[in-house]
This record gives structure tokens, C-alpha cells and sequence, in this order.
């Protein structure tokens, strides 16, 4: 996610180029990929790591369109890793070692 720490320098700065709501969503986008990290999917809890996943998405998409413009690149890099974490859990069934699926869903 390197994308979001780009985004979330550019809050940092001084020069007024990312407006308050953006680094609230960039903030909002940091906590919902936290919560996703905290899914212990060992436990096979499938439900919660589809509800964090879903939580991520929804942050991502008001990021994304809070930006308006701002930092397309950044926002578009982390919205394709988004797409690519989503396709992984995606491969998921009910039947499948959730542990078993845990390092590529980490390195999406």
C-alpha cells in the first residue's frame, strides 16, 4: 500500500494540495486496512474477513472520489491493489482453509 502512504505524505504537507476531506478519507482508508489486518484468518472466519475486505472497498471508493483529481495516480495505484486484494479473497469458498489463502491475500 504504498500508494496510501504517498497520499497520506501529501496531507502532511503545508502547500494546501490535499484538502481536509481527502486526508480524513486517507485516515479512514488506514483504519479499515487495519481492521482487515486484525481478521485472524486462521480461524476460518470467512464472514468477517469478507466484512472487512467490504469495509476497505467502501473506504477506498470515498477516497477515491473525495480526491477528485487530486492525486489520481495515487488514489487509482491504490484502488488497483484493492482490486487485486478483492479477486484474491474472491477465490475463497466456504470449503477452503482460510489460513491456507492468508499469504496471498497479505500480498495483494
Amino acid at each position: 500500500m504504498l500508494a496510501l502512504v504517498l497520499v497520506a505524505g501529501a496531507c502532511g504537507d503545508d502547500d494546501g494540495e490535499v484538502d481536509e476531506v481527502t486526508c480524513d478519507n486517507v485516515d479512514d482508508v488506514r483504519e479499515a486496512f487495519t481492521d482487515l489486518e486484525d481478521v485472524d484468518v486462521s480461524e476460518g472466519d470467512l464472514d468477517e474477513l469478507l466484512s472487512a475486505v467490504g469495509d476497505l472497498v467502501d473506504e477506498v471508493d470515498a477516497l477515491v472520489d473525495g480526491a477528485q483529481g487530486e492525486l489520481d495516480d495515487e488514489t487509482d495505484s491504490v484502488a488497483s491493489s484493492v482490486d487485486e486484494l478483492v479477486s484474491a479473497v474472491g477465490e475463497v469458498d466456504d470449503d477452503a482453509a482460510l489460513g491456507d489463502v492468508a499469504a496471498d491475500i497479505r500480498t495483494s
